[in-house]
Formats: structure tokens, C-alpha cells, sequence
């Protein structure tokens, strides 16, 4: 979630330069709901069904995180408020689900409708991470991999102890408040 902030932060940033307007709390404050808009589904399912924490972290992906669709529609809404807005919407959605699709997730449906494998970067079909490779799951295989190795408790061991992982998500919102800030008061 930190650094999917921090990704929401940078994009408002580079809107405020490519369109010449001023960074403002409006700007940033919209960028970032759009970049943590898609784990709604979360919440979703949190109240539906409480099954979404430890190794069922994955299994709320099946609302709002089918980029083809969620861009396609949502593009066309954000594009009536202008060429801001269409920029921020597309661009912080894009982040978010680059970043599920990267790390200790377990990746999303990027072609859907078409499609219903889904993929990740960085990981072994095994769900191992690694720098060299990538993975696609049918639903089936993924909820045999999630079930084998899955981690109960992945927000403690990845945010709450060393992890690479969670060190690049704590420095990707780090550096996104620096930088911000330099900007403003630079």
C-alpha cells in the first residue's frame, strides 16, 4: 500500500510538469485514490466473505483488477473531466497494477475479458521470487501454489522485518514524500 502511494505522488508530479499546472493537495490527494482505488475489491470481500488476509491475499483481485476493463471504462469516465484527470486515472491505475504484478503478490488477470491467466513478473511458477523470470496461473494452479506457499502472515514478515520486498515499497514512498516536499518548498 506504501509504495502504491508513493507511485499516486509521482504520477501527480509528473501530470503538474507535463501540463504546466501547479502540485496541489487536490492533485496529489485524487492521484493517490486513483492509484489505491483498485484494492477496493478488498474491502469488498473483507466485509462479504472475511476470507482475503494470509494466503487468501489474492482472491480479491476479481472485481476491479482486470486492466483491460477497469482502464477501458475507467478512462472513457475520467476522460470527461479533461486531459488531467484522463492522465492521472490511466497513469496511477497503470502503476498500481504493474506493482501487483511485481514482488510477493500473486499478479492479476491482465488480459481479461480474453483471457483469465494470470501473470506476474519476478516469479517462479512455483511462486518463488525471482529476478529472471515470470508466471502465468490458471485460477486452479494459482490456488494450489497460494495454498502450498502462501504465507499467513506476509504483512508482518515483508513490512515488519527485513525483506527486499519491503524495503523497496518503504523506499519508493519514501523518496515520493522527499521529492514531493522538494517540490513544494524547494
Amino acid at each position: 500500500m506504501l509504495a502504491d502511494i508513493g507511485l499516486g505522488i509521482f504520477v501527480a508530479l509528473i501530470a503538474s510538469n507535463l501540463f504546466g499546472i501547479e502540485v496541489s493537495a487536490q492533485l496529489v490527494g485524487i492521484s493517490v485514490l486513483f492509484a489505491l482505488l483498485p484494492d477496493a475489491d478488498f474491502l469488498v470481500h473483507a466485509i462479504a466473505h472475511r476470507k482475503v488476509g494470509g494466503k487468501y491475499a489474492h482472491v480479491h483481485r476479481d472485481l476491479f483488477h482486470y486492466p483491460l476493463l477497469y482502464l477501458g471504462i475507467g478512462g472513457v469516465f475520467a476522460a470527461l473531466f479533461g486531459a488531467v484527470w484522463f492522465f492521472v486515472f490511466m497513469a496511477a491505475s497503470l502503476a498500481h497494477f504493474i506493482h501487483d504484478s511485481m514482488g510477493i503478490g500473486w499478479g492479476i488477470k491482465w488480459m481479461y475479458p480474453f483471457s483469465k491467466k494470470i501473470s506476474k513478473l519476478f516469479s517462479t511458477k512455483e511462486g518463488d521470487l525471482s529476478m529472471n523470470a515470470s508466471a502465468t496461473w490458471s485460477e486452479e494452479e494459482l490456488e494450489k501454489v497460494a495454498e502450498e506457499k502462501g504465507n499467513e502472515h506476509w504483512i508482518r514478515d515483508v513490512y515488519f522485518r527485513w525483506h527486499p520486498v519491503g524495503v523497496i515499497e518503504n523506499v519508493v514512498f519514501i523518496v515520493a514524500i522527499v521529492t514531493l516536499l522538494y517540490v513544494i518548498y524547494g
